[in-house]
């Protein structure tokens, strides 16, 4: 009776606490929220709700990743950011890019860990443009990428090979810049992949 009575007032506090506003953000995204909230449940105000800024549209959500308005976690907003690596428009592609550096200089574990299925997904469909973009990368976001790609693979049977095979087949074409960042990329993935099992 006493655990049924701390988890009732448990539940009623959290009910009633009021939605976080960020007052360092600039007026105009308190004002985008509001306007865009007129009728939409607290919970997508709220930071720490899974679908906090999922009712904004991508590239505003994307817009206050990037100023440093919204800390990457493991939002919803974050995976439509990572889903529109895969438009067939290069200008996107381009943009959410920088949303992507952003993410990595910034990222809480859980959403590192699901990033994979689809960074894999935009090298696939986008080889050369993967190999002229790795060649500009920071070490640091570079690793976060493999390890990102080596974490969905870790639970695979053959742990990523026949694709980092597949991957390495860019070596040919690649220039000695793109070789080296390419190499680092596909050992940090199997490395990534081999480690996280073993833990």
């Amino acid at each position: 009776m006493r655990n049924f009575i701390y988890i009732l007032l448990i539940f009623i506090i959290s009910c009633n606490s009021e939605p976080k506003v960020n007052n360092n953000a600039p007026q105009l995204i308190n004002d985008t929220i509001k306007e865009n909230n007129k009728n939409v449940p607290d919970s997508l105000k709220d930071p720490e709700n899974y679908y906090y800024l999922t009712n904004l549209p991508t590239t505003e959500a994307a817009k206050l990743i990037l100023n440093g308005y919204v800390e990457t976690q493991d939002y919803q907003i974050m995976y439509n950011c990572l889903d529109s690596l895969n438009s067939k428009q290069k200008a996107t592609r381009d943009y959410f890019f920088k949303v992507l550096i952003k993410m990595f200089e910034n990222q809480e574990v859980a959403l590192g860990q699901n990033m994979g299925p689809y960074l894999i997904k935009y090298i696939d469909n986008n080889q050369e443009e993967f190999l002229n973009r790795i060649v500009n990368m920071k070490k640091e976001n570079l690793y976060s990428f493999a390890d990102a790609v080596g974490f969905t693979f870790s639970d695979k049977d053959d742990k990523g090979e026949s694709w980092l095979k597949k991957l390495s087949t860019l070596l040919d074409s690649a220039n000695a810049k793109q070789k080296e960042k390419l190499k680092y990329f596909i050992n940090q993935t199997r490395t990534s992949a081999h480690a996280i099992m073993a833990e």
